[in-house]
């Protein structure tokens, strides 16, 4: 829906998620979002956290949507392995290993084949080649896993009985 409002997002990490009382995921910090007003246009400025940064971003040749998939390969990496691909105690070497490098899959921790290549799709360094969204909900992962044809119009309007929900009590209210 983000995108759909012509909004770049640029922020996605796991600190600027959160789930609602019913187990929804949402984002939260807007603070790095970049309103396009036309079509072609392209956000400029060097935003984000060094680990989540899409190659574009770093080599300033502008940003579209896509941009937040490639931080979403990014984040759905450190969900499944629990540190980013793109690791260092400096900055340029992070920005090199995104320019320069490639995802590493740690062999000694199994991955099912279609999460490797959504992530692949998703760290796909030339942006017109990346996973968009047109692609990501027909890719093969999503496909093997939803037998539903509705699915992801019931995962917008929030139909979807998330299987976490936490607990909030009243002074988390306030």
């Amino acid at each position: 829906k983000i995108h759909e409002g012509k909004i770049i997002y640029r922020n996605l990490k796991p600190e600027n998620i959160v789930l609602d009382d019913k187990g929804n995921i949402k984002v939260i910090d807007f603070s790095k979002s970049k309103m396009l007003t036309y079509d072609g246009e392209r956000g400029l400025s060097l935003v984000g956290a060094p680990e989540y940064m899409a190659p574009e971003i770093i080599l300033g040749k502008g940003q579209s949507f896509v941009v937040d998939y490639w931080m979403l390969g990014i984040l759905i990496y450190q969900l499944y392995y629990g540190y980013t691909p793109f690791e260092d105690d400096y900055i340029d070497k992070i920005y090199e290993q995104i320019l320069y490098s490639n995802a590493k899959f740690d062999s000694a921790i199994p991955i099912n084949a279609d999460l490797k290549k959504l992530i692949i799709g998703l760290l796909t360094k030339d942006d017109s080649k990346r996973l968009n969204d047109d692609t990501i909900k027909s890719c093969d992962y999503f496909k093997n896993k939803i037998k539903d044809n509705n699915f992801w119009s019931k995962v917008e309007n929030y139909e979807i009985n998330c299987p976490l929900k936490p607990k909030i009590n009243e002074e988390m209210q306030e």
